[in-house]
């Protein structure tokens, strides 16, 4: 197994917008993710991303008013502007992401503290390390991002057919090695999905954590609702072509 090991210095400062409510209270961590929500609605500008720092390609139909560019996850605008609010409440905090990319420089761009991500592809991983050094520094990349590449055990093309083939994938949904509800904010945006979500909802702070599903409109990631507990606060962005999907967790009865 092929493994990397580096650490990320934010490069950038994000201008972070006031909620409202109260979030000592489970009525108002209700109310700011509510607040949020409704802000995130809002069209935002996107930033601008140098072709050094671009990470992946974008369907003809992902414009980057509607879904992040480049060097933001492949997300809608509106779940990125979600996410983007309820981390900059919660501060620094341990991030996970099964599926490294422009996600990846989005979040170590100072909305994460420490992010671990897992890649089954060492070719992308590759690509991936080489921007985050272009980015933020070789001697940066020491204390706050792990990589962890993890190829599956047989040959599967698609992300489609890894749900068919999950069990291909065992040692990759078992490389985030912290204990269960280490993790701030998890993005499951790789391979094996469900088979990821299952473990994410284990691994995320039962209270306050985020949770993101990617392309969550594809029919093969239905039973993600029955995964994810029914009572953690929930949003979905986008439409046929393209859908993200956003979770809160919180505890039985404080939602």
């Amino acid at each position: 197994m092929i493994s990397f090991r580096f650490i990320v210095v934010p490069g950038a400062t994000l201008e972070v917008q006031a909620l409202a409510g109260d979030t000592s209270s489970s009525q108002g961590a209700l109310d700011s993710f509510q607040a949020a929500v409704e802000a995130a609605r809002l069209r935002s500008i996107p930033g601008s991303c140098h072709a050094s720092l671009s990470l992946g390609a974008r369907p003809v139909v992902f414009t980057s008013d509607l879904y992040g560019n480049a060097c933001e996850p492949e997300w809608t605008r509106e779940a990125i502007n979600l996410v983007r609010s309820l981390l900059s409440l919660q501060g620094a905090g341990q991030g996970l992401e099964w599926g490294a990319g422009s996600s990846t420089l989005w979040l170590l761009s100072g909305l994460i503290g420490q992010l671990e991500s897992v890649e089954h592809d060492v070719g992308v991983a590759t690509k991936v390390n080489a921007t985050m050094q272009s980015a933020f520094g070789a001697e940066d990349l020491q204390a706050r991002w792990r990589l962890r590449v993890v190829p599956p055990a047989g040959p599967v093309l698609t992300f489609l057919q890894a749900e068919s083939y999950e069990h291909y994938f065992t040692a990759y949904i078992e490389a985030p090695e912290n204990r269960e509800g280490a993790y701030s904010f998890i993005a499951v945006q790789g391979m094996a999905r469900l088979a990821a979500l299952r473990r994410a909802v284990k691994l995320l702070q039962p209270s306050g954590g985020v949770l993101v599903l990617a392309n969550s409109q594809r029919k093969a990631y239905g039973p993600a609702t029955s995964i994810v507990p029914e009572h953690w606060r929930v949003h979905t962005s986008g439409d046929e072509r393209g859908a993200t999907t956003v979770w809160q967790s919180c505890l039985p009865g404080a939602c």
